[in-house]
């Protein structure tokens, strides 16, 4: 069983994918309160994660935010908690609640099953700045 850090918001994202690594580094510079820690869910921790909470991994085109107190979330509603739990500009896109998830999260699938087509593969890691490194989790955690 993974020991993950208290009080923290997990989000396992896509590393392999461009748009993604862009908004990991977007929740990094913004995070003023120090709530978010981040995995990538092609890493063996994030699988391990992922296996932990009873998500499947397999063909997984979402991103996943985990909390302990609450819970876990999938796309559009992990957007939402992500902005939820911001204290910046993102709580601005909270006003899409007011849309049926079920229309959201179609549109969330569209852009999941396009994203690499449109932005392409990742081609940096998103840890490469060491004063970022804490902000991944680890092998330290488990």
């Amino acid at each position: 069983m993974l020991v993950l850090p208290p009080n923290k918001i997990i989000i396992l994202f896509d590393g392999d994918c461009s748009l993604c690594n862009y908004w990991v580094m977007q929740l990094i510079r913004q995070d003023k309160q120090d709530k978010f820690r981040f995995a990538s869910q092609q890493a063996d921790l994030g699988k391990a994660l992922l296996t932990q909470i009873g998500v499947s991994n397999t063909g997984l085109e979402t991103l996943v935010v985990y909390h302990s107190a609450v819970g876990y979330f999938t796309r559009s509603e992990a957007v939402f908690y992500i902005c939820q739990n911001s204290s910046n500009w993102l709580r601005m896109l909270l006003v899409f609640k007011l849309f049926p998830s079920s229309l959201l999260d179609l549109i969330y699938k569209y852009v999941a099953k396009n994203r690499k087509k449109i932005f392409g593969p990742n081609k940096s890691c998103s840890i490469s700045d060491p004063q970022l490194a804490h902000k991944f989790l680890s092998a330290n955690w488990s």
